[in-house]
């Protein structure tokens, strides 16, 4: 989108002082002129609020400019790229924008900046001859500027493309021009073989290659370049044999260490990876940036094999002490550890990262969350000054609650999350959540009122919160409070995510208590089956689903006793009393073969 010149915003004011004088020296303007002057001001007070980032007002004055003039092409072309930003979808729209930016273009075909902007726009709706004839007349018009000469010759390869036979020999013969103005260069080399790639003529390609590597032999990124040509051609020898030049010219070039490993990868040669890889991660010349590049992707490679875990530690330990003050590195190998299920070591780790840089909230974050998942006595303190130093993070406050309620410490989780402003907090979603796990707290601490009142308040902030509706039911069910609508509820979290066995145990669960033991039976099996997948043997280690919990076997005992089956019934409860063995309902199930209710 075009904006308004340094020139044009010096003179803002003056423009407005004499329009307005104009104004009243000439009383006897017509409608028509007074229509355009008041265009123009406000033309103008819009382009100062574009840049005085005031989209909303810059839009509005815009439009209210070409509404009262039209016929101005400077006016039109400005709101004319406002509605194919705006109406990209409509047709139309697009038709009658387009042709008065044209139209403006054909008017100044001299002004620079409106060329460039019309190329721009007449690419992006795919309109390949407006294109050229742009930087045609750009070219023309600007014979020593090098920009039109390689944007059109890159036009004449896309209307190539597009069947134009001829622009092919057009394009080429620019970039060979260019070289003979500003002589040779990688660049235009490398925009020269794109071209060539197009026409799959290899013995251009090789031969521009060879020109290349004659000129341009020592410089580590033209090898660089080389390399990936060879590698586009499937030329496996050429392609190690350039990146690996590439990475002796220059010993810091991260981005040629990326491309050799990149290479190894694709070819199955994984010494050769580990070698290159822990030859970059150990340099000391290589940036920290490309390091971390190279660390995430080799850590990524390796993180689901248990016998490489040492190596992979090797390396971070040593990146730790080659680079002692990176924060950076310390996050990515805490990341790395919660991946493989070591959450205390990567707390540890974000604890570094933290101290080197307090004023990170995405450092407090993670740390944090593996203080969470690491269940660790550290969470409570950590996340309260987490919440002091971010407030608007309502992430903080909420893993403290859930600590304090995991501690059986109601009253101070609701106190917790009572201090959480959530009008603040410009997400619905996540006020919602909020509003749900405060109902949680509040039906564990036995306010009926207000759990329902905040799961009320959480489901009306976001209708589609499968979890607050699932919980809300689940309590009423087990308060025996409106059975009806919680049914309602609870079909409507199983709809929403119609394989979550909690919800689904939830939903049997309504239905017992209605007494249509038939129907929770269906869904009680429904909810086995998902923890008993008909064939676990293609499944890892990690993935095999864990057994139902205490809950959902009981329930699951006490629906099928009602449907005539005890001894399955009591092979359920006997599954839960091994689960809670000091539960002394379950055990009078059990040693009692009926069913007892609390």
């Amino acid at each position: 989108m075009s904006s308004i010149s340094n020139k044009i915003l010096s003179l803002i004011a003056f423009a407005v002082a004499a329009s307005m004088a104009a104004a009243f020296a000439a009383p006897h303007d017509s409608e028509a002129d007074r229509a355009r002057k008041k265009a123009d001001y406000i033309f103008l007070e819009g382009q100062n609020a574009y840049n005085t980032d005031r989209i909303d007002d810059y839009i509005f004055l815009t439009r209210r400019a070409f509404e009262l003039d039209s016929a101005n092409i400077d006016i039109a072309a400005e709101w004319s790229t406002v509605e194919l930003a705006r109406n990209g979808g409509d047709s139309a729209t697009v038709a009658r924008a387009y042709s008065r930016l044209w139209r403006q273009f054909e008017m100044q075909p001299d002004n620079y900046i409106t060329g460039v902007t019309m190329a721009n726009i007449a690419a992006r709706l795919g309109r390949t001859a407006d294109v050229v004839r742009v930087w045609e007349t750009l070219r023309d018009r600007y014979p020593a500027k090098a920009e039109p000469a390689e944007e059109l010759a890159n036009a004449y390869l896309r209307a190539y493309l597009r069947g134009d036979t001829s622009a092919y020999t057009k394009a080429v013969g620019l970039f060979s021009s260019l070289e003979d103005s500003r002589g040779k260069s990688v660049e235009l080399s490398s925009q020269k073989i794109r071209a060539f790639f197009l026409r799959s003529d290899t013995a251009a390609i090789l031969s521009e290659v060879d020109t290349i590597v004659a000129r341009f032999g020592s410089d580590p990124y033209a090898m660089l370049f080389v390399g990936s040509t060879f590698d586009a051609l499937s030329d496996s020898a050429n392609t190690e044999k350039y990146f690996m030049r590439s990475c002796r010219l220059d010993s810091t070039n991260g981005a040629a260490y990326m491309a050799l490993g990149n290479f190894y990868t694709k070819h199955g040669n994984d010494a050769a990876y580990r070698q290159h890889m822990g030859h970059a991660l150990r340099s000391p010349d290589i940036e920290v940036a490309d390091k971390l590049d190279i660390i995430y992707h080799f850590a990524n490679k390796y993180i689901g094999a248990e016998a490489d875990r040492p190596m992979l530690t090797a390396l971070f330990d040593d990146l730790e002490q080659m680079h002692p003050g990176e924060g950076d590195i310390h996050s990515l190998y805490a990341g790395y550890l919660d991946a493989i299920g070591q959450h205390g070591r990567a707390a540890d780790q974000m604890e570094y990262a933290v101290a080197l840089n307090g004023q990170s909230e995405e450092y407090w974050v993670d740390w944090v969350r593996y203080l969470a998942a690491a269940d660790s006595s550290a969470l409570i303190p950590r996340a309260l000054e987490g919440a002091r130093r971010f407030p608007n993070n309502y992430l903080f406050p909420i893993l403290a609650a859930q600590k304090y309620f995991a501690s059986d410490s109601i009253a101070k989780a609701i106190a917790v999350l009572d201090s959480v402003n959530t009008s603040v907090v410009n997400n619905p979603d996540a006020v919602s959540s909020v509003m749900a796990f405060k109902g949680d707290l509040y039906a564990a601490a036995g306010d009926t009122a207000k759990a329902l009142s905040l799961y009320d308040d959480a489901i009306l902030l976001n209708p589609d919160n499968s979890m607050a509706m699932n919980n809300a039911a689940y309590f009423m069910a087990e308060r025996d409070i409106d059975l009806t609508r919680a049914e309602t509820l609870s079909s409507k979290a199983v709809k929403l995510d119609p394989e979550n066995p909690t919800y689904l145990d939830t939903y049997a669960w309504i239905l017992f208590k209605k007494k249509d033991f038939s129907l929770a039976k269906q869904y009680i099996d429904m909810t086995l089956r998902l923890y008993a997948p008909q064939d676990t043997s293609q499944l890892p280690d990690s993935d095999t689903p864990e057994p139902p919990g205490f809950d959902i076997l009981d329930h699951a005992g006490d629906i099928y006793f009602m449907n005539g089956d005890r001894d399955q019934a009591v092979e359920f409860w006997r599954r839960a009393e091994a689960i809670e063995p000091e539960n002394e309902l379950i055990r009078k199930k059990v040693q009692n073969c009926t069913i007892f209710f609390k």
